[in-house]
């Protein structure tokens, strides 16, 4: 491995390097710009390096279904378990109530909130006060009785 500043494998390039926005070292993760300090202005590297980093991220769902493409478009996590809930119909957490399967366990805890009379989910206004078993619920009651647009 050179110690020089040259551009041999392994290497950090020099300040103000332009190229990449991504730098490789070694076999290791990339090298990434920091964020912003508040209050700094926002650095061409930090910019290229964000908009990459949230390009590469998204992918998409290549199952058909009859022919027609799924349309899904989330980062490579979320596609994964797009496919197996959604398409494949995986589906291992079972409720002990009603034996009705869940591709994730959130889905069953909050499944379970309708068997054992649970409302943990309150109404953000104070003159409201009503709970609900799940946060959906919750937030389309405050839309429609509030006029709740939401951040």
């Amino acid at each position: 491995m050179s110690t020089s500043s040259g551009s041999s494998r392994g290497s950090v390039p020099p300040a103000g390097n332009s190229g990449s926005p991504l730098v490789f070292v070694g076999r290791h993760r990339p090298l990434t710009p920091g964020p912003p300090l508040p209050g700094e202005p926002v650095s061409d590297e930090w910019q290229n390096w964000s908009s990459h980093k949230q390009h590469a991220e998204q992918c998409r769902c290549t199952w058909k279904n009859g022919g027609v493409p799924c349309t899904y478009r989330a980062d490579t996590r979320q596609v994964k378990r797009h496919i197996e809930s959604v398409h494949l119909r995986i589906k291992t957490k079972v409720c002990e109530y009603c034996g009705k399967p869940f591709a994730q366990q959130a889905n069953l805890n909050t499944h379970r909130n309708i068997h054992k009379g649970s409302t943990p989910f309150v109404c953000g206004y104070e003159s409201c006060g009503l709970t609900f078993p799940d946060k959906a619920a919750c937030i389309h009651h405050m839309q429609r009785a509030h006029a709740y647009v939401g951040n």
